[in-house]
């Protein structure tokens, strides 16, 4: 078990923006360090440490303080990233697991038995859009799929059609796994306004509508970004 964990962020509560938990009260910790470079990260400086010099080398049991010392205690804990699952948490979701629910965000490339102690688990595979398609492991997804079963549900973002052949695609190979279609932020465009994120929204709702193998999915905008853009600690 690890002594230390890098961390470039603690903060909540604030609002799920994205998949199962839209719109719910959540605090975050967001662990530092992906083995994925997407074209479209929207988190460089949780991923590459040029962007973010001062993630902070935190034990266990200080992530679990700085949590238990936050105002107005949110319901759900969501670990996110980078890619959390590059970490060994156990000792920071199993004492948080006891006054909270604890959620996860991974693109599912690795695993980490401390994930059955977690309540829900949003596996996010990258599309081609992301440039990282090619490093799908279905292997790795059945094993989530093995484990975890009803806590387990699956995100793809959506720039394009291509992405959306993808989604198709994970569905057919889990489909009784619910899976939510997120409208992908242009991240060239940091202040990107309503009328930008619900043109793409609307493309998105529109593409899937034509597809009825998609019909059971959830369409859903970035309802973070709707809010407040790339600020973080949001």
């Amino acid at each position: 078990m690890p002594d230390h964990i890098l961390v470039s962020e603690i903060f909540g509560p604030t609002i799920q923006g994205e998949g199962a938990l839209a719109g719910r009260l959540s605090h975050f910790i967001r662990t530092f360090g992906c083995s994925y470079r997407c074209t479209w990260c929207d988190s460089l400086f949780a991923v590459d440490p040029s962007e973010s010099p001062k993630a902070q080398r935190l034990a266990p049991e200080a992530i679990v303080a700085k949590i238990q010392a936050l105002d107005r205690p949110a319901p759900w804990i969501t670990i996110t990233g980078g890619d959390p699952v590059d970490w060994d948490l156990t000792a920071v979701v199993m004492p948080l697991g006891i006054d909270h629910k604890i959620a996860v965000e991974t693109q599912g490339a690795l695993w980490q038995d401390w994930l059955e102690y977690c309540h829900l688990i949003t596996v996010s595979p990258k599309p081609p859009s992301s440039g990282m398609a090619d490093r799908l492991d279905p292997p790795v997804l059945q094993k989530y799929y093995a484990r975890l079963r009803a806590r387990m549900c699956l995100k793809i973002v959506c720039f394009t059609a291509a992405d959306l052949d993808f989604a198709q695609r994970i569905h057919r190979f889990l489909p009784d796994v619910p899976m939510y279609l997120s409208a992908g932020t242009d991240i060239e465009h940091k202040a990107a306004t309503a009328a930008a994120l619900a043109h793409h929204y609307r493309w998105l709702a529109e593409e899937v509508i034509t597809r009825p193998f998609l019909a059971n999915t959830t369409i859903l905008p970035q309802l973070h970004v709707l809010m407040w853009g790339q600020e973080r600690g949001r």
